[in-house]
């Protein structure tokens, strides 16, 4: 299989390692540098090149290691790729991680025989790459939360949107992943531009500002807390 080779910080990049250490997307540590591979960059469902692929499933690893920890900074493609023959490398030009903006392969070798998977321990979010295509939005969402840093209300309140309407015609409430209040007090800080003032949705906001509020920080929290428990629930009845 192809090797993406990523570039980041030790720790973000270890914590990559850790959430997807084994199943249909995993990122791999190998003498002292970290990798992400998938069937998704190998055979990408649309037919686009692997860099294009690769951009795109980063953004979403990216995503989902923020819904786990707000804390968790994106790291990026290194603009290296091979089979597990390093005399063999493709080397791409990296503008961005951006799914928007893809790369364009440079030098194109490499050998046809595939890495064979290591021993790894299993892992909660093992079958990523099948999640998001049997439930397209789950690439949509995680590719929001891996798309800026820091994530910002507009970001968060799209993936709420998705999340509610993905679970219809239950509701996040009824699901028990927030209560009535907390989401009242997540969508009412996202659009009141008293309470978050030039980042805020609006401009303008008819009523006065709520009584309950939540921080840009502890919303991160609160959605990552939402998506992590929304993947769950997919998984479950995947």
């Amino acid at each position: 299989m192809m090797r993406a080779w990523l570039s980041g910080d030790r720790r973000d990049l270890q914590e990559l390692a850790e959430l997807l250490s084994a199943g249909d997307t995993r990122v791999v540590m190998d003498d002292g540098d970290y990798y992400l591979t998938s069937e998704d960059i190998d055979h990408p469902l649309d037919k686009v090149p692997f860099s294009q692929a690769a951009a795109r499933l980063l953004l979403r690893v990216n995503g989902l290691a923020r819904a786990a920890n707000a804390d968790f900074r994106p790291v990026a493609l290194a603009g290296r790729y091979d089979r597990g023959d390093a005399s063999e490398t493709i080397l791409v030009v990296e503008d961005s991680i951006d799914a928007r903006d893809y790369a364009s392969p440079i030098v194109a070798s490499a050998p046809d025989d595939a890495v064979p998977p290591s021993s790894v321990r299993p892992s909660a979010h093992s079958q990523l790459g099948a999640l998001i295509v049997a439930h397209p939005e789950v690439g949509e969402a995680l590719g929001l939360m891996g798309h800026q840093y820091p994530l910002g209300w507009a970001e968060m309140y799209k993936v709420y949107e998705i999340v509610r309407v993905s679970v219809l015609p239950r509701t996040i409430e009824s699901l028990g992943w927030a209560s009535k209040v907390e989401i009242s007090s997540f969508t009412a800080s996202a659009n009141h531009p008293d309470v978050s003032g030039e980042n805020a949705r609006h401009a303008r906001w008819p009523s006065a500002p709520p009584r309950r509020t939540m921080t840009v920080e502890s919303s991160r929290q609160f959605i990552g807390m939402i998506v992590t428990s929304w993947l769950a629930y997919l998984r479950a009845q995947t």
